[in-house]
């Protein structure tokens, strides 16, 4: 019977060969390189200021970022299994992050350092060209994304966030909190306008 932590390298695996065909010593390489990880609901994986040192693979449970400001804490992406998630700006760069990490529910995940990616992508093309899918995808959803707080309506935002199998699937594992904050915009007006959605669909 297979461990925790054997069934979360397999989905790792399966995850990765989506995007990259894997060779056995890159899969070596990875479990080598990687960390299993588990997380209580409501832990700070990363705190606002310091240095992300890690990029997290999410095999089980929802993760958020979120900044704080005037005392009010602003969702910047939320984040559930297949994905991965860190402070790319820290973890890219020099700087402390601006943002936290905390799990919103209990996780399971695998942990990769910096030195650890540069090492793999120094080694295989099969991890460098997985990096620039990664890194692909999240620029492109964190463009869209900003793209529709700014754009579009209250509703319209609703409607695009409960249309997306990725999101759709959070909306009963998150607070409508968070959403909203996601979203830019008060608890109220997401409650309301879900409402509104539910009623037309």
């Amino acid at each position: 019977m297979s461990t925790p932590e054997e069934k979360v390298y397999t989905y790792f695996f399966e995850c990765l060969c989506k995007m990259q065909p894997l060779s056995e010593d890159t899969k070596k390489m990875l479990l080598e390189e990687s960390n299993y990880m588990q997380f209580p609901a409501r832990k700070l994986l990363l705190e606002q200021p310091s240095k992300s040192k890690h990029i997290y693979f999410i095999a089980k449970g929802v993760c958020r970022t979120y900044f704080t400001a005037n005392e009010k804490e602003y969702v910047t992406n939320i984040a559930c299994e297949g994905s991965f998630l860190t402070s790319y700006a820290s973890f890219l760069g020099d700087g402390n992050s601006c943002e936290c990490i905390e799990s919103i529910s209990n996780m399971e995940c695998i942990a990769i350092s910096r030195a650890g990616l540069n090492k793999m992508i120094n080694k295989s093309s099969e991890i460098n060209k997985i990096y620039k899918k990664i890194l692909e995808t999240y620029i492109v959803e964190k463009e869209f994304i900003q793209y529709i707080c700014r754009k579009e309506d209250a509703f319209n935002r609703c409607s695009y966030f409960m249309g997306q199998r990725k999101y759709k699937e959070l909306i009963n594992r998150i607070s409508t909190m968070h959403v909203a904050s996601f979203l830019h915009m008060s608890t109220e007006t997401f409650c309301r306008m879900r409402k509104k959605i539910l009623i037309i669909n």
